[in-house]
């Protein structure tokens, strides 16, 4: 009996031992990602998070803001009565969106948006004349890339605005309204997408009297037929 026991308490020691050898090996700290929001010199960049109505309360001026790695829902309860910082530029980086709300750039930014850019930002938001309202008379540059877009008809709405690029949008086709940008617009860049027309009569008449527009078509359908000819008989002064 002396022997059984003396056994069996050495088996219950190495059990033991065991079973704590494979809490340390095998209980490895769980890393949660926490989000943060950093202003600095009128540029504030927040990680993992959109910044709260609360947090921009707290700062007064105009900011230029960055936001990455985040997935939300862009509501405009939260910011419909704060009176904080003001945000000029706006640029979401590999983010999820949701969904977008009416008037949430214009309401988001306290009237103040003159940029804004989306870059490789996916989901089923939609940019409309809805949730671009207010933007009309503000927004200057809208830059949208690495997002697949069906229709760009409401940008049209953006009547300040002079920058325009749809980068890697797998964009098809430009709407007829179009030629009302082509208007104002005075840098472009719809390089790598898939159309294959643009309304090159009222392009080329944009290039001719405007030494400044500057306009990237790279990558894209074309179809050379005989609606290019306008912007071939451009003078060479003005290619």
């Amino acid at each position: 009996m002396l022997f059984s026991s003396e056994l069996f308490s050495r088996k219950s020691s190495s059990v033991t031992h065991l079973i704590l050898l494979f809490f340390t090996i095998y209980s490895i700290p769980i890393k949660l990602i926490h989000g943060s929001c950093e202003p600095a010199q009128f540029v504030i960049i927040c990680t993992n998070e959109f910044p709260s109505s609360s947090f921009l309360n707290n700062l007064t001026g105009k900011y230029e803001l960055i936001i990455q790695s985040v997935k939300t829902k862009l509501d405009v309860k939260s910011f419909e009565k704060y009176q904080g910082a003001q945000i000029k530029r706006l640029q979401i980086e590999k983010s999820t969106i949701y969904s977008i709300e009416p008037k949430f750039f214009n309401i988001f930014s306290r009237n103040s948006l003159e940029r804004l850019s989306l870059s490789n930002v996916d989901g089923p938001y939609r940019l409309d004349d809805q949730s671009l309202a207010g933007l009309s008379e503000k927004l200057n540059t809208l830059r949208i890339n690495d997002h697949a877009l069906d229709n760009i008809d409401d940008f049209v709405i953006l009547n300040k605005l002079t920058r325009l690029y749809l980068v890697r949008t797998h964009l098809t086709q430009l709407p007829n309204n179009f030629k009302q940008l082509l208007t104002h617009l005075e840098d472009i860049n719809l390089s790598e997408n898939l159309l294959t027309y643009i309304p090159w009569k009222e392009l080329a008449e944009r290039i001719q009297n405007d030494q400044f527009l500057k306009i990237q078509l790279g990558k894209n359908l074309w179809n050379c037929d005989c609606s290019v000819k306008p912007l071939i008989e451009l003078k060479p002064e003005a290619k």
